[in-house]
This record gives C-alpha cells, structure tokens and sequence, in this order.
C-alpha cells in the first residue's frame, strides 16, 4: 500500500501554473460554467458566472484602456502569483513592451501592468484584498477595484490606494447604461 503526498507548503509559480494548465487542459472541465482558480495551495475555487452588466462593463473597460493607452487589454486574464495562487483578473492591460516578454504563457507568469476586479455580489472583502496584493506581488503597476453599484474605481499601487491612476485613461462613459 502506498502513502498519499500532502502538500506541506504553498505552491511555486512553476507549481501553479502547471496545475492550472492541467485543470484548462482536463475535457472533465471544459462545461464548467463560471471561473475556475487554484489558492496557493493547489484548491480549485469555483466561482459562479457574472451577471450581464459585470461582463458588459468588463468588456467597455478594455476598449476604453486600448483606446486611452494602445497595447493590448482582454478580459479573463490568469496570473500564476506565487503565495497567492492562480487567479484570474476581469479585466487586464498589457504594454507592447509586457506583450513581446509574455507573447507565449497560458498562464501569466508575471501581472499585466494593470489589473481589474469589477465587484460582484459572490465577492468577498478579503478575496479581493487578497487578490489585490496577489496581482501586485506578481508585478502590476495599478490594480483597479471595480464598484458598479457605487459607480467609482478604487486604484491600488505598490504602496496603498492611489488618488488617480499613473495611466493617462479617459474612461469617461464607463458606467453609463
């Protein structure tokens, strides 16, 4: 009889994205409905789907930064962060420059220069905090906190939440019905 190996420790970047590249990857998967993510140790979270507003703001979010900034923004983008797990941002910016480094990954193994949470009810304070640090630790520049109901954008940096993003951005029409 064997014996079962227990992870004794978070998982590696490496680690991470290998298990999340299998989970894509797994046909057994591949009808689930929602946003599947790894914690940095190796559990899938299931997230059930957003509501049609969240998706069309996530969607008129990228426009706008590709419009303002260039470069390229997509929606569901996962980052492989170490300590935090495999999570998978809204909404993400990336420079041409972030682009040419990371043409290949199927899993980020660094953050887009900005990353976006739009809020939804199934979110929690902390999964969002956690998030937050999880996108920065791995290399964003901004993460944005995404409030549709309140109609405003919390903007995080390296050191705490900034007044206004680093990024030249008209994001003007972005909550509009």
């Amino acid at each position: 009889m064997g014996s079962i190996d227990i992870i004794s420790k978070p998982l590696s970047q490496a680690e991470l994205t290998s298990r999340y590249e299998a989970l894509i990857d797994d046909p057994l998967y591949s009808s689930v409905q929602g946003r599947l993510e790894l914690t940095a140790w190796g559990q899938i979270i299931m997230t059930p789907p957003a509501d049609v507003w969240h998706y069309r703001l996530s969607a008129r979010l990228a426009r706008l930064l590709i419009a303002s900034l260039g470069g390229e923004a997509f929606q569901e983008g996962a980052v492989a962060c170490e300590g935090f797990g495999t999570i998978i941002a809204d909404v993400v910016w990336c420079s041409p420059g972030f682009l040419a480094a990371h043409a290949h990954e199927r899993v980020l193994q660094r953050a887009p220069e900005i990353c976006v949470e739009v809020l939804s009810a199934s979110n929690s304070t902390k999964e969002i905090d956690d998030k937050t640090r999880g996108y920065l630790a791995a290399g964003a520049t901004e993460v944005w906190v995404v409030d549709p109901e309140g109609q405003r954008i919390a903007i995080h940096g390296p050191d705490g939440i900034k007044p206004a993003s680093g990024y030249a951005i008209d994001l003007a029409g972005l909550f509009d019905a």
